[in-house]
């Protein structure tokens, strides 16, 4: 059973559990975030917008998992614990982290219009308790108008 979240032109489903704590942040804006149902971790989601060139941009997969590592790099992580890029149903580049005694996943995923950006971070030890289901919530993300 999951449950629909839409919140600054995303729209993602959750297992039942799943919170979203955006507005609990004390940030404005602040970033679409979920909490999943052990509260160990956050999942925070962003749409890319596009700065320049005309159309719907056409990344390959390179470009996205080269979107991956950049965003890596902005928060200071080096070496990836695995790397991942998918095809379909969805054009996604993931890596995975362990920095500091935490656990980070980040996210690109592109669905043919836009690019869906998202991190999980939690504590190292208790990367097991939620992050394959921060994964399906990510493949759930669609842009809404």
């Amino acid at each position: 059973m999951t449950q629909v979240f839409t919140r600054h032109g995303l729209t993602v489903r959750a297992p039942v559990g799943w919170q979203d704590i955006t507005d609990q942040l004390g940030e404005d804006p602040a970033p679409f975030t979920l909490a999943g149902p052990t509260g160990v971790g956050a999942l925070q989601l962003s749409v890319g917008v596009q700065r320049s060139g005309p159309g719907t941009p056409r990344p390959t997969p390179q470009d996205v998992q080269q979107m991956v590592r950049e965003l890596a790099a902005q928060r200071g992580l080096r070496l990836p614990l695995d790397e991942r890029v998918e095809l379909s149903p969805l054009l996604l580049a993931s890596a995975a982290y362990a920095e500091q005694g935490a656990f980070i996943r980040l996210w690109m995923v592109f669905d043919g219009a836009r690019f869906v950006a998202a991190s999980y971070v939690c504590d190292a030890a208790a990367r097991d308790l939620e992050s394959a289901q921060a994964e399906l919530v990510v493949r759930s993300a669609r842009v809404t108008p």
